[in-house]
């Protein structure tokens, strides 16, 4: 089984290449590493590393990941740097592949990096973790697999939700709605999928729900006809599909040719909260339910909301720079990049063990809500309130009525 991290995979091969092919020079896709030059602050350079897919599975995230990065750390130099010393960022292209991953950690580390940003996806992040501990470099990873940040360990950090704390959310808002049956399909080639699947499956139960079918699949399935069969039988009111990539894109266009989504409702997960889901799937992805970060709702916010001024703000910055609005992982790496910065602030030292040892101790705010670590916990946010529960509508993510009364407005 292949554990990926929520929102970075996915198959929309057409939109990947087409925003690849829009990258600016310095971060091209046809390069495996390069720099961003430190500007503003006077000092020594602090170098930090960045592993990033810029090609392969991943390279659609990759690429909107190191300009989220990017333009944190440029914000950071032009305010002074760290102490008067200019942030530089080391990046690599681990081409989507763990070995790959590992060997590109070794050569930052030869770089001189006191700490890295990155993998985004599983397989890698347990392929880099223990190079991690062994060469005591402090790591901030953007992985949700279990395996990988449970327990603690030591130099490896993560800021991704773990998939139980996707699906609390989305079974508080199935009985706010009144379903009493669910059917789950999970796609069995992703780790992450299959625990966000039984998560959900033991919750619904908990909540008093009845689980009428639960369907694997894998992320090469092209015919879902028979799976949609069972379902269309199964007597379920509500269908929760935990995966990512074109089989999702797929299973929806089948879905509503169907007429399923008449008396059944269809509900994503985060990984399909991007424009490289609701695209390819058009019209037939109007009505589907999904969670994700709240800050996918901004524009919803109440102005009490704790970073929607910081949010607001990078969104302001990020489509200057970049002539496009931030997507999900724009947003989680422009956060990921906050945390470092931050511990730079605060270290004794600016070296890998001072790194290390503000991390540990870590609590700020970021454009995607407050990270906290400490000795015993290196894993990230858990707070369900920070997920939002949303609706597709013309291709765009609104609230449901249920978030509306979370925000306390609209005339609710």
């Amino acid at each position: 089984m292949q554990g990926t991290r929520w929102g970075w995979k996915l198959g929309a091969a057409v939109a990947a290449s087409a925003l690849l092919a829009a990258c600016g020079a310095s971060s091209s896709p046809a390069k495996p590493s390069g720099a961003a030059a430190p500007s503003g602050a006077k000092g020594a350079p602090i170098k930090v590393g960045l592993l990033t897919p810029l090609t392969g599975t991943y390279a659609l995230f990759g690429k909107v990941g190191l300009d989220g990065v990017e333009l944190a750390i440029d914000q950071a130099n032009a305010q002074g740097g760290i102490h008067g010393h200019p942030v530089q960022l080391l990046w690599k292209d681990y081409q989507s592949s763990s070995s790959q991953a590992v060997t590109d950690f070794y050569s930052l580390a030869g770089n001189g990096v006191i700490a890295v940003l990155g993998p985004l996806d599983s397989p890698a992040g347990e392929a880099v973790e223990p190079v991690a501990e062994r060469l005591g470099i402090p790591t901030i990873a953007e992985v949700s697999d279990p395996i990988v940040v449970l327990p603690a360990k030591p130099d490896f950090f993560s800021v991704v939700p773990l998939p139980q704390y996707f699906s609390t959310p989305l079974v508080q808002w199935f009985q706010y709605k009144g379903y009493k049956k669910l059917a789950i399909a999970y796609d069995t080639t992703d780790a992450w999928a299959f625990d966000g699947a039984k998560a959900m499956e033991q919750q619904a139960q908990k909540a008093g729900m009845q689980v009428v079918g639960t369907y694997p699949f894998e992320i090469t399935t092209n015919d879902f006809g028979p799976m949609l069969a069972k379902l269309q039988s199964s007597g379920a009111q509500v269908f929760a599909v935990w995966g990512t990539g074109n089989a999702e894109v797929i299973l929806t266009k089948q879905f509503a040719s169907l007429g399923l989504n008449k008396h059944i409702q269809l509900v994503m997960n985060a990984t399909e909260a991007s424009p490289a889901y609701t695209g390819p799937a058009g019209a037939a992805a109007n009505g589907v339910v999904l969670d994700g970060p709240v800050v996918l709702l901004s524009q919803y916010l109440p102005a009490s909301s704790p970073f929607k001024q910081g949010l607001d703000a990078f969104t302001q910055a990020y489509t200057k720079k970049f002539g496009e609005a931030p997507q999900i992982v724009s947003i989680q790496s422009y956060a990921l990049a906050q945390i470092l910065l931050q511990a730079l602030r605060q270290a004794p030292t600016l070296t890998p063990a001072g790194v290390d040892a503000a991390l540990n101790h870590m609590n700020v705010e970021t454009v995607d809500g407050r990270f906290t670590f400490a000795p015993n916990q290196h894993g990230s946010v858990s707070d369900p309130n920070q997920i939002a529960v949303l609706r597709i509508e013309n291709g765009q993510f609104v609230p449901t009525q249920w978030e509306k009364q979370r925000f306390n407005q609209l005339g609710q």
